[in-house]
């Protein structure tokens, strides 16, 4: 039956071209992006876990570099305390040679020199040593780990305590920490008291380096972990949010052939209702 007021032909070909056409805008999107997500409307559910993977992997970069940073810092701090360690070692060598009884006192004088020497260098190192401005061998209030505290490393994408942090302590090595700020090798008094002190500042110095050798390596486990966490969250957020080309190519070629014929049939329907105007010509 011919109709003019209602081309339902027409109608229908409409919509199947606007379907197509819609379709192939979004496939030619997503082709030209690499994405398949590229708005909410895409696909709300899966790029809300999209984004918290995107927090996880950005999280994951930063959180490295705050390994890579502490590393530094450590190392810096290590490398200061191998140069107390040959002080301490020296300074032990003069009082052991001092107390050898074939030594004047004008000797022993002379042995003090070097000995007081090396105190001042000593601790002039504590003082020196620094990381980003901030001094790291002594406990004034603009070290790390300021008086003597714990200094907190941020080690997680989180904010859990304990959990994405680990605290960072050295040890101040001034004289005044060490117990050496009075030593001397002059007499032999002090010098037997001196072989007492030095025992025990170099413990104390070879314990905080076992200390951060040991958190380098821990630093070192953390920085491994988390380059295969990135890999491995980047991997689930690609397969989620990335197109897949093969398949995406193939339906951008079949909604191009469909937005051609809807055009072509909708070509036709509006040509129908003309047909009417043959009856009049009868």
């Amino acid at each position: 039956m011919a109709r003019i007021n209602h081309n339902i032909p027409a109608l229908v070909s409409q919509q199947s071209l606007s379907v197509s056409d819609r379709s192939l805008r979004n496939a030619m999107t997503q082709l030209s992006t690499g994405l398949r997500i590229n708005r909410a409307a895409d696909d709300p559910t899966n790029l809300s876990v999209s984004e918290q993977l995107r927090q996880v992997i950005r999280g994951s970069a930063v959180v490295t570099r705050n390994a890579h940073d502490a590393t530094s810092l450590l190392q810096i701090a290590e490398g200061a305390l191998d140069e107390v360690t040959n002080i301490l070692q020296r300074m032990r060598e003069l009082a052991v040679q001092s107390a050898n009884g074939v030594w004047t006192s004008n000797d022993r004088n002379y042995m003090d020199v070097e000995y007081q020497s090396l105190k001042e260098e000593l601790d002039r190192i504590a003082y020196q040593t620094q990381y980003n401005s901030m001094q790291i061998l002594n406990d004034e209030t603009t070290s790390f780990g300021s008086l003597g505290g714990p200094s907190v490393i941020h080690l997680g994408v989180n904010n859990s305590i304990g959990v994405d942090t680990i605290n960072v302590s050295i040890q101040s090595v001034t004289l005044d920490a060490l117990g050496l700020e009075t030593s001397g090798i002059a007499d032999l008094n002090s010098v037997y008291l001196a072989v007492d002190e030095l025992d025990d500042a170099l413990f104390s110095v070879s314990s905080n380096r076992a200390t951060l050798g040991a958190l380098m390596n821990r630093l070192e486990v953390v920085v491994n972990n988390l380059m295969v966490q990135e890999s491995n969250t980047q991997a689930a957020e690609s397969t989620i949010r990335d197109t897949d080309f093969a398949r995406m190519t193939t339906e951008m070629v079949r909604y191009q052939i469909l937005n051609e014929a809807s055009t072509a049939m909708l070509a036709q329907a509006n040509s129908l209702p003309k047909s009417i105007l043959g009856l009049f010509d009868q």
